[in-house]
């Protein structure tokens, strides 16, 4: 049975783009525009437990933080990696973001290499249970785009 990633985010250009992105990868993709209709088709008997969750933090009806708290206190959930994809990009947000248990937070404008590296990196800690534990900063994929806006912020260059 191939992987289940699901898509939680309120833009259809972001849906759109991680469904044709990780879906020619080889996964499986499952996309819900707010959380309850996600935590709605969680409920359901022809659901499966994600392998991965995707969440973004500015969604109607209830906002990510409350998403990722809600699967949390679920055991089932347990191995399930949770991974903020958000605009937002402050010191709070991801901190309160690996409060409610996060995995990674990644930035919007995204790199689909990027959204795949994390996928593949998380897979892997499934397989091996070790999911409990978030990936040590150094090898998180939130690097990618805010990594090269420090180094270029650090050069005084722009994009």
């Amino acid at each position: 049975m191939r992987p289940l990633i699901m898509v939680i985010d309120d833009s259809q250009v972001i849906r759109t783009i991680l469904n044709i992105c990780l879906r020619r990868a080889g996964y499986e993709v499952m996309c819900f525009e707010d959380g309850v209709q996600a935590l709605g088709w969680l409920n359901t008997a022809q659901a499966r437990i994600p392998d991965l969750i995707f969440v973004d933090l500015g969604l109607p009806k209830l906002d990510g933080y409350e998403i990722m708290r809600l699967l949390k206190a679920k055991p089932a959930f347990a191995d399930t990696a949770l991974v903020i994809l958000s605009q937002r990009d402050g010191i709070l947000d991801r901190l309160k973001g690996r409060l409610v248990g996060a995995h990674a937070y990644l930035t919007k404008p995204f790199r689909t290499q990027t959204i795949l590296e994390t996928v593949q990196m998380y897979l892997e800690r499934v397989n091996g249970r070790e999911i409990t534990q978030p990936l040590p900063p150094s090898r998180l994929a939130v690097a990618g785009w805010s990594q090269q806006k420090d180094q270029r912020v650090q050069r005084g260059t722009r994009p």
